[in-house]
């Protein structure tokens, strides 16, 4: 499929006052993604002062407005609007214009102007009745219509509201009710341009491409990003969101000063069992620190300033902890800088197809909103941020026939894998399909997350019905759920006192989880361990025997069963919290092969012009498991393929 460039349009939005112009013109220009919108009403501050310098009545019927003013306010808006041309290909104008597009000659002018742009015009009418026009400009009590309403049979008999018969495809407007405006505005959505250009396209609205648009943006590119869901955040909202960096301004504080890139580096190896790209993971554990920094520094991410989390298969504690324990915390403020920096982030837009040149660069993306379709131009290339395919259980199964439909997710609705087939056709190799993270504690109703049960890394207990551990507690995600589902009902309860909940706070982190997984009936609190028994129909000799053999082996390096290795805690006494728990399918390791720099490459290794990826639609960096470096790595190679695909776009 090649791209092609439709002409720039300058779109005229007329009709008398208080037909509708501002509220109708606004919708448009939402609609349409990539517009310039200009308010001729913009200038009346302007032209108010004009009236106290010159002495007169502020009266915008007035014949001095007529001579002095109102021709002017119309040549303003038109220069405005003409410069703007050379920036952005669709500019919308809310203005009368009531007199001008019934003159030939001046319409004729104005598309010589145009064309020597490439430029075409497109003159929406507001079609309202007088009546309604009057009871719109009461309510909006507007001093610019205070002569008008004063003199309404006057100023009504000399406005013509017969739509202009001398332009040629002239789009009308019904909006006298608003079963007229809701059919008008289909209609015009439908006959206004559909395609837009931009220096640099990004696909997926979560941490990735927000992390791309955010450094596109910043390195002087024109972007846009589009998420096919109706709000932004995908995983990155609903995951812990934590970040492992080695280096860290934590680290110290709790007496870890022997972390380094490499060593981060050879954890990720190793615990992907060497499956990963070592030159990409590279890149990942020596860039981490400067990401995060960003995130603080740049972003505005808050941290706990005190703490770390540790991820199995990692041999430091290394991994910062957002403000809240979930990715809320990044993505208001990735929302938050995309606003500031007027990066339009445009929901409910599906990627559909990847758009290649002669040359086979990717020069754009074709997709659909509400059964339309839309071309996003892109002169530098594309960002693809889309997520895996996590809540695809037919691709999972496709991929990995082991999980099967024993298992929920835990991933946003969105993450359904579609782009990962739009790349494959793009010319992008997927590589490491098969490999699937499970999440070893999960809602066994809904298959979410169980954030509140974190208190696992800080001393919790994992056991099976029968009240025995039977792995250590902080082993790699892959492990623990595997040993959880050879465990009577595939399932199993975690358990902890309020010492460690003390170190955790889960509970007070959590109140909202704690109180749906209690009304659920999988959680309980539990002023000893009779009632944890009882809760959990375990037998009592049992839990109390483990209880007492782990409170025995307190210590690190003292757990003689599991080799736990952070240590285990006294358990006999205090307040018990204990939530039932299964694994659900988490991240798709599996995706698109990129390079170090972020390029998406074909099955040959040989980079795709215009096409990068970034974070879980990327399958080199995990191996065979993740290991908790999922918000590393979309940042990490956000910020890479934003930056290059705004630097191809010069």
């Amino acid at each position: 499929m090649e791209a092609f460039i439709d002409m720039k349009k300058l779109i005229l939005v007329t009709s008398p006052p208080a037909c509708g112009k501002t509220f109708i013109s606004k919708q448009v220009a939402k609609a349409l993604h990539n517009c310039v919108y200009l308010d001729k009403d913009t200038l009346i501050v302007l032209s108010k002062q004009i009236f106290v310098v010159a002495g007169q009545e502020y009266n915008r019927s007035s014949d001095f407005f007529q001579k002095e003013i109102r021709d002017y306010e119309y040549y303003c808006v038109l220069d405005l609007a003409f410069e703007a041309l050379d920036y952005n290909d669709t500019v919308l104008i809310n203005a009368p214009f009531t007199e001008e597009i019934r003159d030939d000659e001046y319409l004729d002018n104005l598309r010589a102007k145009l064309a020597e742009k490439d430029a075409e015009l497109f003159v929406i009418w507001v079609n309202t009745r007088k009546d309604v026009c009057h009871e719109r400009m009461i309510k909006r009590a507007s001093d610019r219509d205070t002569w008008k309403l004063e003199h309404w049979d006057e100023y009504i008999n000399s406005q013509n509201f017969n739509p202009p018969t001398n332009i040629k495809d002239l789009f009308i407007f019904e909006n006298s009710s608003e079963e007229e405006y809701e059919d008008s505005i289909k209609k015009v959505v439908k006959a206004l341009p559909k395609e837009s250009s931009y220096d640099v396209v990004v696909i997926g609205a979560g941490g990735a491409g927000f992390s791309a648009a955010i450094e596109a943006k910043n390195a002087g590119a024109n972007v846009v990003l589009l998420e096919k869901m109706p709000a932004v955040g995908g995983n990155s909202l609903i995951s812990g969101a934590e970040m492992n960096a080695a280096k860290n301004w934590v680290q110290p504080k709790l007496g870890i000063n022997d972390d380094s890139p490499e060593l981060h580096a050879k954890d990720t190896y190793l615990g992907g069992d060497k499956k990963g790209d070592p030159k990409v993971i590279n890149v990942l554990t020596h860039n981490a620190l400067d990401a995060a920094k960003w995130c603080r520094d740049y972003l505005g991410v808050r941290f706990e300033d005190d703490n770390l989390f540790f991820f199995g298969g990692h041999s430091r504690k290394r991994a910062l902890i957002p403000i809240g324990h979930t990715g809320t915390e990044f993505i208001t403020k990735f929302q938050a800088k995309a606003d500031e920096l007027g990066i339009p982030v445009i929901t409910n837009m599906k990627a559909e197809e990847l758009i290649k040149d002669k040359s086979g660069r990717v020069v754009g993306v074709k997709a659909t909103m509400n059964g339309d379709s839309y071309t996003f131009n892109a002169k530098g290339g594309v960002v693809l941020a889309t997520g895996g395919f996590g809540a695809n259980p037919e691709m999972v199964k496709k991929y990995n026939p082991k999980i099967d439909e024993r298992f929920k997710t835990t991933d946003a609705p969105g993450t359904t894998g579609e782009a990962l087939y739009m790349a494959e056709r793009a010319g992008a190799q997927l590589v490491n399909m098969g490999y699937i993270q499970t999440y070893p504690i999960c809602d066994p109703i809904s298959g979410v997350i169980e954030l509140i049960a974190d208190a696992r890394f800080d001393g919790a207990i994992m056991l099976n019905q029968e009240g025995k551990r039977f792995v250590e507690e902080l082993q790699r995600r892959d492990v623990l759920s595997e040993a959880i589902l050879k465990q009577t009902g595939g399932y199993c309860w975690v358990l902890w006192n309020d010492k460690i909940g003390s170190i955790s706070n889960t509970v007070k982190e959590h109140p909202t989880e704690y109180e749906a997984f209690t009304k659920q009936g999988i959680m309980a609190t539990c002023d000893d361990l009779k009632c944890v028994a009882d809760f959990t129909k375990i037998p009592f000799d049992s839990l109390k025997g483990t209880i007492d053999r782990v409170s025995s082996m307190t210590g690190k390096g003292n757990d003689k069963d599991f080799n736990h290795r952070s240590g285990l805690l006294d358990m006999t006494q205090g307040k018990y919290y204990v939530i039932k728990a299964v694994p659900s399918v988490h991240h798709t390791m599996g995706g698109v092969r990129i390079n170090e720099k972020a390029q998406a490459l074909t099955a040959e290794g040989k980079a795709i012009p215009g096409l990068w990826a970034a974070g879980e639609v990327t399958g080199v960096t995990h191996g065979t498991n993740r290991g908790g470096n999922a918000y590393t790595d979309i940042i990490v190679f956000g910020r890479i393929a934003g930056k290059a695909a705004a630097e191809a776009a010069k």
